[in-house]
C-alpha cells in the first residue's frame, strides 16, 4: 500500500494551480503513476487509462480556466467584462447608461395661413427625412399670436426632436407581484438586440380594477426606495444582456402593479450612426401624427381635454429647418466608463448637491450633446470669470454678449445663489471662421435645465453658460515685439527628419498634424485644459524619424528659433487683450476651451527637413 507521504508531498507552490494547463496536468498524473508499478497503460497512448486521464487532465482545465476568470471579474477593480461589471455595479443601484441617439435642434416659422390660437404638437409625431425619422418625445403646446408669418421662437428654443421612430411594444399583462419586472425582449431577425434609445423608453399603466379603467403615464425613478407608496413610478436599467428592464414597485416603495393591469412600453428605435444628418436637411419636411389603435385610446385618456391638437392640414402651414447638424450617436458606456460613473453615482446619492455631482450627472446624461462640461458656484465664476472680463478692460462683464444672453435668457433676478454650468457641444466645428458659434443652442441648454431642476438643491439656481473660446496657434514673440495674432502667420513648426527614416516629409507632416488637431479635437474634455507641451513634444519625437523640434520665425529677414513647441494662445472676441505665448505647460482657468486656428490648413505650417550626411559630419 502506497504511504500518505507518497501520494500527498506533491511539492506545489500555494499559487501552483494558476499555472496548471490540461498537457501539464496529465503529465503530473502520469509522473505520479510512473512512480511506482501498479499501473503501466498510462504510457500507451489509446489506452483505456490514458483516455480517462485526458478526460480529467481536459476537465480540470476548464474549471481553472474558470476560476482563473471568475476571481478576477467578481471584483470592481478588476472586472473588465461588460456582463459582469453591469451585475456588479447593480448592487449599489447604479444603471448604466445604454445608446443614446442623434438630437436635432429645429427652427419652425407658422404662415399667415394658421391662424392664432395655441396648439400642441402630438407626442411621436415625426419626420421623415432621406428616409431617417425624427421625433418629438412629448406633447409641446406652443402659441401663434399673430395674423401674419410668425417664427416661434418658444417653440423652436426649447425643444429637439429625436432620431428614431416610436414602437409600440406588445401589451404586458400584470401578475401583480411586488417589484414586477418587465424585460424588453427587442431583437432582430439575427437575434441581436435592436438599438433603443436610453432615455426615450414610455411606461403607460391600465387599471383594470376600478370600474372605469383609463390609461395613465408612468415615469421613471433613479430608485423606487426613495418614492412614496402611491408614486407611478418605475426604474428602468440595462441589464448585462444589453436588454431594458423596467421593474414596479411594491407599494411600499412605488406604486405595485395589480393583477390584471395592462402595461403598454414606448421605446425610440435609433438608427444608430445612419440617422445623423446634416444642417438644412430637414427644411420643408412634413410633419407626420403616430397613430395606432391602442395609443389612440392612451392619447384620450392621458391628454388634456383642453388642448388643441395640431391636424396634419393645420401642420402645413408650418415650416421646419434646421440650420445645425444633428448631434452624433454615442453608444452604451464602456466599463470604463460604468466603474468611473457608479462611484460618482453612488457618492451623490442621486442628489445634486455639491459642483463634482452636478458635473458628473450632466455628462453622464447628455454625453451625446456634450464634449465638456465645468460646474462652479457664484463665488468662483465672480472670482475667476467676471475678475478675467475687468483684468483685460471690459467695464461691464454683465453686458459682454454671451454672459448677458445667458443671464437674461436663464437665470433669474437674484444671482447669489446661481450655480453656472459650463457646457460645450459635441459638435465640431473645423475652421476658425464657425469655431466661435459652437455654443449649445437654446433648446439643448433647456433640456438640461429642466432635467437638473428635479434632482438639484432647493435652493440653488442653474445657469448654462457659454465658454471663452481660445485660439491655439503656433507663435513666436521677437524681442521688444507687441503681441498680436498675426505673428502666427509668420511662425512654423521645424522637424529635423533623420537620413535613415523611412518615412518620407509629407507622411511626417500628416502625422504631427494629426497630433495637434486631436489634441484640440472639440469633441474631448478640455475645458480647463492643462495645455501640455511637454506632452505634444513627445508625442511628436515618438514618430519614426524624427530628430529634434523647433519652432522658428523669421521677423524682418531675421531667424528666431526656439527648441520646442511654442504655442500663440488668445481670445479672437478680445484678441490683443487677452493673449500670450506659452512655452512650457500651462493650465487655461475653467471657463475657457482651447481650440486649433484653421486646423484645416495646420499642416502647412509644419516643415520637415532632412540634414545631409555632410553636414551630419561637420557637427562630430
Amino acid at each position: 500500500m502506497a504511504t500518505q507521504n507518497t501520494f500527498n508531498n506533491f511539492n506545489l507552490n500555494v499559487d501552483g494551480y494558476a499555472a496548471f494547463d490540461a498537457l501539464s496536468l496529465k503529465n503530473l498524473i502520469i509522473k505520479r503513476l510512473n512512480s511506482n508499478d501498479v499501473f503501466t497503460d498510462q504510457n500507451f497512448e489509446g489506452s483505456n487509462i490514458s483516455s480517462i486521464i485526458d478526460i480529467v487532465a481536459y476537465a480540470y482545465h476548464v474549471l481553472l480556466f474558470y476560476l482563473n476568470r471568475t476571481s478576477s471579474e467578481s471584483s470592481f477593480t478588476n472586472a473588465e467584462l461588460y456582463e459582469n461589471i453591469n451585475k456588479i455595479v447593480k448592487l449599489i443601484n447604479y444603471s448604466p447608461v445604454g445608446n443614446q441617439t442623434s438630437i436635432l435642434p429645429f427652427q419652425a416659422t407658422a404662415s399667415q395661413q394658421l391662424i392664432p390660437e395655441t396648439y400642441t404638437v402630438q407626442r411621436y409625431s415625426y419626420f421623415t427625412v432621406n428616409g431617417v425619422n425624427y421625433s418629438f418625445n412629448n406633447d409641446i403646446s406652443f402659441t401663434k399670436a399673430t395674423s401674419g408669418t410668425e417664427f416661434l421662437s418658444d417653440f423652436s428654443s426649447q425643444n429637439l426632436l429625436y432620431q428614431g421612430t416610436y414602437v409600440e411594444y406588445p401589451t404586458y399583462v400584470a401578475a401583480g407581484e411586488p417589484f414586477e419586472v418587465i424585460t424588453l425582449t427587442v431583437v432582430d431577425n439575427a437575434g441581436n438586440n435592436i438599438d433603443i434609445d436610453h432615455f426615450n423608453i414610455d411606461v403607460y399603466v391600465r387599471d383594470n380594477t376600478t370600474s372605469n379603467p383609463t390609461w395613465s403615464k408612468w415615469s421613471p425613478t433613479a430608485s423606487l426606495f426613495l418614492e412614496r407608496s402611491n408614486s407611478l413610478k418605475y426604474e428602468i436599467r440595462l441589464n448585462e444582456s444589453g436588454r431594458y428592464e423596467i421593474k414596479f414597485g411594491n407599494n411600499i416603495n412605488g406604486k405595485q402593479l395589480n393583477a390584471s393591469d395592462e402595461v403598454a412600453i414606448y421605446y425610440l428605435k435609433s438608427g444608430g450612426t445612419s440617422g445623423q444628418i446634416g444642417p438644412n436637411i430637414l427644411n420643408n419636411n412634413n410633419l407626420f401624427s403616430y397613430a395606432s389603435t391602442r395609443f389612440n385610446q392612451i392619447k384620450n385618456d392621458t391628454t388634456p381635454v383642453n388642448l388643441t391638437i395640431i391636424t396634419p392640414a393645420q401642420a402645413s402651414y408650418i415650416t421646419f429647418t434646421n440650420s445645425d447638424p444633428s448631434t452624433n450617436y454615442v453608444e452604451a458606456e464602456s466599463v470604463t466608463s460604468i466603474k468611473q460613473n457608479a462611484i460618482n453615482t453612488f457618492k451623490s446619492q442621486y442628489r445634486l448637491i455639491t459642483a463634482e455631482d452636478f458635473t458628473n450627472y450632466i455628462l453622464k446624461n447628455y454625453s451625446n450633446i456634450l464634449a465638456s462640461a465645468k460646474v462652479v458656484n457664484n463665488w468662483d465664476f465672480l472670482s475667476q470669470h467676471v475678475k478675467y472680463y475687468f483684468d483685460i478692460g471690459v467695464e461691464k462683464p454683465n453686458i459682454e454678449s454671451r454672459v448677458l444672453f445667458n443671464q437674461v435668457k436663464f437665470s433669474d433676478s437674484c444671482n447669489f445663489n446661481n450655480v453656472y454650468v459650463y457646457a460645450v457641444p459635441r459638435l465640431e466645428k473645423v475652421t476658425s471662421l464657425t469655431t466661435r458659434a459652437n455654443y449649445l443652442n437654446s433648446a439643448q441648454k433647456q433640456v438640461i435645465l429642466n432635467d437638473v431642476n428635479s434632482t438639484k438643491l432647493a435652493t440653488a439656481e442653474v445657469v448654462v453658460t457659454d465658454p471663452v473660446y481660445v485660439l491655439v496657434d503656433l507663435g513666436l514673440k521677437a524681442p521688444g515685439e507687441d503681441l498680436a495674432p498675426s505673428i502666427a502667420d509668420t511662425t512654423f513648426l521645424q522637424i529635423s527628419r533623420s537620413v535613415t527614416a523611412r518615412r518620407n516629409p509629407e507622411t511626417l507632416k500628416k502625422q504631427i498634424a494629426e497630433i495637434f488637431i486631436n489634441y484640440f479635437s472639440t469633441t474631448k474634455n478640455n475645458l480647463g485644459l492643462t495645455i501640455s507641451l511637454t506632452d505634444i513634444s513627445n508625442s511628436i519625437l515618438q514618430i519614426e524619424g524624427v530628430n529634434e523640434i523647433n519652432t522658428v520665425r523669421t521677423v524682418n529677414g531675421s531667424t528666431i528659433k526656439v527648441p520646442g513647441v511654442s504655442l500663440l494662445v488668445y481670445n479672437p472676441v478680445y484678441p490683443f487683450d487677452d493673449i500670450a505665448v506659452i512655452t512650457q505647460d500651462t493650465a487655461l482657468p475653467f471657463f475657457k476651451f482651447p481650440f486649433l486656428n484653421n486646423q484645416l490648413d495646420f499642416i502647412n505650417k509644419i516643415n520637415v527637413i532632412t540634414p545631409s550626411i555632410q553636414s551630419i559630419e561637420r557637427e562630430f
